[in-house]
């Protein structure tokens, strides 16, 4: 006998873009006043508290491109799916709406500085030598 195939309880994903849209007008029927670039701009602005958290060890973000990318990008799998599901649209017009309360350009350019700093850590404890020393320092 074959067992049939049952899904694991609590399971939740997301294959195809009009099932998320059919999610967003369920929510949208339940909570008329849901607004997708309010959430959009709240999510952008956790990333950037995110990100200028010092104990912070999540990728660094380097352009608007890439921080656009993680909000809007769908990456579906059998058992998770993104974070964030915007639109490309949703994502623009709320980086619009916070540019005169976040200066973006420094954000990105502080963000590609830590980077480097993080390269340039990487490599100066690439040897064992050097890495002991890190240690002690």
């Amino acid at each position: 006998m074959i067992a049939p195939n049952i899904a694991k309880p609590y399971s939740i994903t997301f294959g195809k873009r009009d099932e998320y849209n059919t999610a967003l007008q369920l929510i949208e029927t339940i909570y008329p006043e849901y607004n997708a670039v309010d959430n959009a701009k709240r999510a952008i602005k956790k990333i950037v508290d995110d990100q200028n958290n010092s104990n912070n060890s999540i990728t660094f973000r380097h352009s608007k491109y890439s921080m656009t990318r993680s909000l809007t990008h769908r990456n579906v799998s059998e058992n998770s799916h993104s974070y964030y599901m915007f639109s490309e649209e949703e994502v623009n017009k709320a980086f619009a709406a916070l540019s005169s309360e976040i200066d973006f350009s420094k954000f990105f350019k502080d963000q590609a500085i830590k980077s480097l700093q993080n390269i340039d850590h990487v490599y100066t404890i690439s040897s064992k030598v050097n890495y002991e020393k890190n240690l002690t320092d």
